[in-house]
């Protein structure tokens, strides 16, 4: 939403329709996966966990001739919110429109993971079982610089290409716990191992956008709008894994989890009716 700067206003004398507008969004998804695997690793494996430790508990042959059997569970749960305010104002330049624009932005981001894993060997004999728990937060605030050009193709059909890129103050934190039992026999053969880990990192994010739309006029007061686009950030959090010091037998250790990041590009598509009274 938003509203035009009446005439005198400093900002309305750049351009035609200097604007200043607000918008909002909010996003909340989950996800469940589960994956089964076979090794037959007769020395064993190793478990490391988000604290940074590797020990005995977490460190089982799967017994020679036999095999180990691996099923896991993966929650997700995403959201996100972010607003932002707009200054747009319009040229005409040889009959089409040119738009530039900058704006403001802040948000939050939230994703939470569980994992629970549980181990066979020995032939199904004993069995080990992981649960994990993760917390990842970011919080972001910066600015973005936008142009857009609108083509009247005729006079029902106009064409819009634009798009904008910024840099995001992002501030992230994390943390993370998890238990390790082993059971035998389906009784417990150790006390569990619990591990927790917290961490926080901060950096600058780049962002950006494209986006191109095609407005159909059906009526003198009705449009309809149909639009694709792209959404680029190239450094979205993430947990990183740990790194196996001591790989197997008592004491071992390992480093805990921690942030990474990677780029991202997400891709949209949609419509919408426009109706003016």
């Amino acid at each position: 939403m938003g509203f035009v700067l009446p005439p005198g206003v400093s900002l309305s004398n750049i351009g035609t329709n200097g604007r200043i507008e607000f918008s909002g969004s909010y996003v909340n998804a989950t996800a469940s996966q589960a994956a089964t695997a076979v090794s037959t690793l007769g020395s064993g494996y190793s478990l490391p966990q988000v604290g940074g430790i590797t020990n005995f508990a977490g460190s089982v042959a799967c017994g020679a001739g036999t095999s180990c059997v691996v099923s896991s569970t993966l929650g997700t749960s995403y959201s996100s919110w972010q607003v932002s305010g707009r200054y747009a104002t319009d040229f005409k330049v040889s009959g089409v429109t040119i738009t530039p624009s900058l704006a403001v932005f802040g948000g939050k981001s939230r994703n939470s993971q569980t994992l629970s894993e549980t181990n066979l060997v020995f032939g199904g004999t004993a069995s080990v079982r992981y649960d994990a728990d993760t917390k990842l937060d970011w919080t972001d605030w910066g600015a973005r610089a936008g142009l857009s050009g609108s083509v009247p193709v005729t006079d029902w059909l106009t064409f819009v290409a634009g798009g904008n890129a910024g840099l995001a103050m992002r501030r992230v934190s994390l943390t993370g716990s998890d238990s390790v039992n082993v059971f035998v026999g389906g009784v417990p053969f150790f006390a569990p191992t619990f591990s927790a880990t917290t961490s926080s990192a901060t950096t600058t994010a780049f962002v950006a956008n494209a986006e191109a739309s095609v407005n159909i006029k059906l009526a003198p007061s009705w449009a309809l709008r149909a639009f694709g686009g792209l959404n680029y950030d190239n450094k979205v959090p993430g947990v990183s894994a740990p790194a196996v010091v001591l790989p197997f037998g008592f004491g071992g250790a390992s480093t805990p989890v921690g942030v990474k990041y990677q780029a991202e590009t997400s891709y949209y598509a949609g419509g919408g009716l426009t109706v003016r009274f």
